[in-house]
């Protein structure tokens, strides 16, 4: 008997697999996380270039408010030789726990603990296109502004550029009004910091997230009452004090090129585990929620 064609049956099956090709389009779109290395290296924080062309006291002034306090007799080029003005300063200010995040310099020791910090900053100098030293024996006074400065605090030598620890200088800061006074004798990376003092119990923060590319996806641990931005790896933290609160976050970009961003606010708890819910952003929305940490 020959067979009558049946057109229901045939768009039956066309609807059949437009539904399942747009529903594997949207689970690819989100849940597939890629590098957002290119926002990152946009948005932090840019070297600034400053003139030292006087002997006077200074000081010379960043843009965030570091007061440098230098003349010429302090440095000296790599062969050990005086050098005379101008001199090229160098300075990365990084103060908010957004500018430490978007340059990815965590507050982490050289040991793996957690540090406490009061800013973190980038000072080199350069003469004729050359870096410079300071002299042995010599210092660069340097006022790092803060609306409470805690007292305890040390130098911190970063560890990388840019740093992923800090090894402790032991360097002693003064404080005053709006200030941390540091006195370092080195170039470089420098942070404000004292070690996080904890008695109670600490722990890893597990993360979980629903799609493939999880790697790639840049999460942060930013505590809440004070100064303090860990990066993770590998979807674990290191360890943290239970019983702290903290703001995480996420940021990524997905195959089609849109910002992905998590942000949640937690309380610290023996073996948590957070789940990314990685929601597709603007890139302003991206970084109003990173200036608002």
């Amino acid at each position: 008997m020959k067979k009558v064609f049946q057109p229901f049956v045939l768009i039956c099956a066309i609807t059949s697999v437009l539904w399942v090709g747009c529903k594997s389009e949207r689970a690819e779109k989100g849940n597939s996380f890629e590098s957002a290395d290119a926002f990152f290296d946009q948005h932090k924080q840019e070297e600034q270039t400053l003139v030292l062309d006087t002997g006077g006291t200074g000081p010379i002034i960043g843009k965030m408010g570091t007061r440098i306090y230098a003349d010429s007799s302090i440095f000296m080029d790599a062969n050990g030789n005086d050098v005379s003005y101008p001199i090229i300063l160098k300075l990365i200010e990084l103060y908010p726990a957004g500018d430490i995040l978007l340059y990815r310099t965590p507050t982490i020791g050289s040991g793996g603990q957690l540090l406490r910090s009061g800013g973190e900053i980038k000072l080199t100098a350069y003469k004729d296109g050359q870096a410079l030293s300071l002299k042995p024996g010599k210092n660069i006074p340097v006022d790092m502004p803060s609306t409470n400065p805690e007292t305890g605090m040390t130098i911190f030598s970063g560890s990388g550029d840019p740093p992923t620890a800090w090894t402790d200088h032991t360097i002693a800061i003064q404080t005053t009004v709006g200030y941390y006074q540091a006195f370092p004798d080195y170039l470089g990376w420098i942070n404000c910091d004292k070690l996080y003092s904890f008695t109670g119990d600490k722990t890893n923060i597990q993360f979980e997230v629903d799609g493939t590319g999880g790697e790639n996806i840049a999460l942060f641990v930013v505590f809440d009452n004070f100064l303090s931005v860990l990066t993770v790896s590998d979807l674990l933290s290191p360890e943290v004090p239970v019983g702290e609160t903290v703001t995480i976050i996420g940021i990524a970009m997905d195959k089609q090129g849109n910002y992905r961003l998590h942000q949640s606010q937690e309380t610290i708890a023996t073996g948590m585990t957070v789940t990314l819910d990685m929601q597709e952003k603007t890139e302003q929305e991206v970084l109003d929620a990173v200036a608002a940490l």
